[in-house]
C-alpha cells in the first residue's frame, strides 16, 4: 500500500529539485543573452536551455500532481464560510 504522506513529501522534494534547477538555468540563459555578463556563466548554452525545458516539464507534472494531492485542502481554500452566530 502506498503511502499519501510519503508520495507528498517525494512529490514536494522533485517540485523543490526542479525550481532550483530551472531558476539557474534561467539565470544563466539570461546572462548569457545579455553578453555583459557572459564570462560569469562559462556553461554551454545548448545544455542550460535543454536543461530549463526539461526541468519546467518536470516541474509542470509534479505541479499537476501536487494540485490532485492537496483538492480538498484547495476546495476547503475556495469554498465560503458561514459565518459564526453571535451569543448575546
Amino acid at each position: 500500500m502506498v503511502n499519501i504522506y510519503q508520495v507528498r513529501r517525494i512529490v514536494s522534494l522533485i517540485m523543490l529539485v526542479t525550481i532550483i534547477l530551472s531558476a539557474g538555468s534561467g539565470i544563466i540563459l539570461y546572462l548569457r543573452s545579455t553578453n555583459t555578463l557572459y564570462w560569469l556563466a562559462p556553461i554551454n548554452t545548448q545544455a542550460a536551455a535543454k536543461l530549463h525545458t526539461y526541468s519546467s516539464f518536470v516541474m509542470a507534472g509534479a505541479s499537476i500532481i501536487h494540485l490532485y494531492l492537496n483538492m480538498n485542502a484547495l476546495v476547503l481554500y475556495i469554498k465560503p464560510r458561514k459565518p459564526k452566530k453571535k451569543k448575546q
